[in-house]
């Protein structure tokens, strides 16, 4: 996450997909404060926070964790949204290093607010609206 910069960005949920040989959860973004999934006419939800994490798929984490390749996978018509506090680093020492405690998830208590609503961005850009954020 290092290697990227926080902005306004656009895409489709099926785009967003990264396919892996092996499916698994991906496309998490770290640190975002607002996001808007809507469908192609302009339904959907508008979330904040001061900074979460976010990923939307076709693909609910079930259905990745039990498929074996990606071209087994069928998209689902829903579109799943996870809204985390945050999420832990990657590895476990099964082969490699150990994750460093700065990117496991150690609290004993989080205090996590974040809200929802529903939006219609209809014809509204939605890059001008929260450009400032």
């Amino acid at each position: 996450r290092h290697a990227s910069y926080q902005g306004l960005f656009k895409t489709t949920v099926s785009d967003h997909f990264e396919p892996y040989v092996k499916p698994q959860e991906n496309g998490a973004h770290h640190a975002c404060k607002i996001a808007s999934v809507t469908s192609i006419e302009g339904h959907g939800i508008l979330f904040g926070a001061d900074k979460f994490s976010l990923s939307v798929s076709h693909f609910s984490p079930e259905l990745l964790t039990k498929t074996m390749h990606n071209y087994e996978l069928v998209p689902m018509k829903e579109t799943t949204v996870i809204v985390d506090y945050r999420t832990a680093g990657i590895g476990s020492a099964s082969c490699g290093p150990e994750l460093s405690n700065v990117y496991k998830v150690n609290e004993k208590k989080i205090n996590f607010t974040f809200s929802f609503s529903p939006e219609f961005t209809g014809n509204v850009d939605l890059f001008k609206k929260y450009a400032k954020m």
